[in-house]
């Protein structure tokens, strides 16, 4: 079992959006995890985008992936569970590198305020 954890200033994700807008967010995330967050206010999309962030960071360092071979953000994504909580899904070089260290699930927590999102995972 690993641990991961992350933390993200949202305000850094607010002003990402709004110099880069959709061109960050596509660099990070697949388009299934760009759907329904339109609506929101800026403020709490920052703060979405920021827990997903983190999220994808807490993984990333529970999977133990060498810190010196590129994995692409979109190779973990976020999702949210039919009871509302936060889930992994890992996609190619993730799901290879999952498999081969004999990791079979990523557990999730996911936390934000108006300035700090936190993320927590755990590989089983």
């Amino acid at each position: 079992m690993n641990t991961g954890v992350d933390l993200v200033d949202v305000g850094e994700v607010a002003d990402a959006l709004e110099h880069f807008g959709e061109r960050y967010l596509r660099r990070i995330h697949r388009a299934e995890e760009l759907t329904g967050h339109d609506g929101r206010s800026p403020a709490r999309r920052a703060q979405h985008f920021a827990g997903r962030f983190a999220a994808k960071e807490a993984v990333f360092k529970a999977l133990h992936y060498p810190s010196d071979r590129a994995l692409p953000w979109t190779d973990i994504q976020i999702i949210s569970t039919p009871g509302g909580w936060p889930g992994v899904v890992l996609h190619d070089r993730a799901r290879g590198w999952a498999t081969s260290q004999g990791i079979s699930q990523v557990e999730l927590s996911i936390t934000h305020d108006r300035t700090m999102a936190m993320a927590f995972a755990v590989a089983v």
